[in-house]
């Protein structure tokens, strides 16, 4: 935890975890050969940061809030190869930042994320920073099931297929909320993410691909059919659903990724 007169904040979702033995086994999520740059988001009072400087060789951590500065100049004193960056990592070229600062095209990330950018920063992530070669991030439990989880089941959706489709995705542990200080009200788990070098799967028009997902799962207790009518037209709609042979009365959670594909692929031939 950082010192007593550090208040944390909620809008930051500030969360801090102090067991060096639960920090090292974040850490150790990652492969090491101890070479590697390694960019940290949110690294709180450093003790993440401190496990990261033992295993890479450059760690760069990227903080928002300007008062943990001293309190992070602090525990990161006696260590060597640590940048501390503060600003925003959502409208950051995290790219450029890493090339920048360790001459590295490719790194890795791990991250202790705010619950309320979860989602928009591991997008971030897999849209935007094309130098990532695996992530360790802590997340919402919930949010790990939805990341992880299979076709047919409840907790597949949108995020499920678009993370899937750019990375392989695992839950590696659950952490307990009484292993952060101030305690959240749910629990979290760590999750391992792989980018595909060269996805196994590749739309036409990953902008069709998203907009095709989103639509599919708006109203997810609807028909395919119905749920897509309400964006394409029903004409255009079942056109695209016969060219994938998909049966219109399916519903969303029930395709694989590959089927959102071909569906999206479809839907770009229709005039």
């Amino acid at each position: 935890m950082p010192n007593k007169g550090f208040v944390c904040k909620k809008k930051y979702g500030q969360n801090f975890i102090d067991d060096p033995v639960l920090l090292a086994r974040i850490a150790d999520v990652c492969q090491w050969s101890g070479d590697e740059a390694v960019l940290e988001i949110g690294p709180g009072a450093g003790g993440l940061t401190r496990a990261l400087s033992e295993r890479a060789r450059q760690v760069v951590a990227v903080e928002i809030d300007r008062a943990l500065e001293p309190i992070l100049a602090r525990a990161l004193a006696d260590t060597s190869g640590v940048t501390v960056r503060f600003g925003d990592a959502l409208k950051m070229d995290l790219d450029r930042l890493m090339l920048d600062i360790c001459g590295a095209a490719r790194y890795k990330v791990v991250a202790n994320l705010p619950y309320y950018i979860t989602t928009p920063l591991i997008m971030h992530l897999l849209e935007d920073a094309s130098g990532v070669t695996e992530a360790a991030v802590m997340v919402q439990s919930e949010v790990a099931d939805r990341m992880t989880a299979a076709p047919g089941s409840k907790a597949y959706g949108a995020i499920t297929v678009m993370v899937q489709y750019r990375a392989q995705a695992e839950r590696a542990f659950s952490v307990s909320r009484r292993a952060f200080r101030p305690q959240p009200n749910v629990d979290s788990a760590v999750l391992h993410l792989v980018p595909y070098t060269e996805k196994p799967l590749q739309a036409k028009d990953e902008t069709m691909l998203r907009s095709v997902v989103r639509a599919a799962f708006s109203q997810r207790r609807k028909t395919l059919a119905n749920a897509l009518s309400s964006l394409f037209g029903r004409e255009s709609a079942m056109q695209a659903l016969a060219a994938s042979d998909i049966d219109p009365g399916r519903r969303a959670e029930t395709l694989s990724i590959a089927e959102f594909v071909h569906l999206a692929d479809a839907f770009g031939t229709i005039d």
